[in-house]
């Protein structure tokens, strides 16, 4: 996905399940997130569960044409190895969809994931 004025796509490479896995933060991932997991991920400023991690990233995830999609606790197992990983990818996913986050982040260094200390 795109932005249709800058170009900008709003999705970032990470080896997961697969190397140069795409992982894009956009709508469409954010209310997939939101139906899998029952917590809302617009607007939201609270702390990231270990729960809203698996499913944002569950819902994040791109496949190619034909690819078998990963089912909920596929990415959960995969999640286990490669947690630091993730996290630094979704950040640069999230900052690229959400840049009024970056904005704001100035309280935060920068990460508007910040408070992932706390995943659970």
């Amino acid at each position: 996905m795109s932005d249709y004025l800058t170009g900008q796509r709003f999705e970032v490479s990470l080896d997961f399940d697969k190397p140069d896995r795409k992982v894009r933060i956009d709508f469409n991932a954010l209310c997939r997130a939101e139906e899998i997991s029952g917590h809302s991920f617009l607007g939201w400023e609270g702390e990231l569960t270990g729960v809203r991690l698996k499913a944002l990233m569950w819902a994040s995830l791109v496949y190619e044409p034909g690819e078998k999609r990963l089912s909920y606790d596929d990415v959960g197992d995969v999640l286990n190895a490669k947690i630091f990983d993730v996290l630094a990818a979704l950040t640069e996913a999230w900052v690229k969809v959400m840049p009024e986050v970056e904005a704001k982040a100035g309280k935060t260094n920068g990460d508007p994931l910040e408070s992932t200390a706390a995943v659970s």
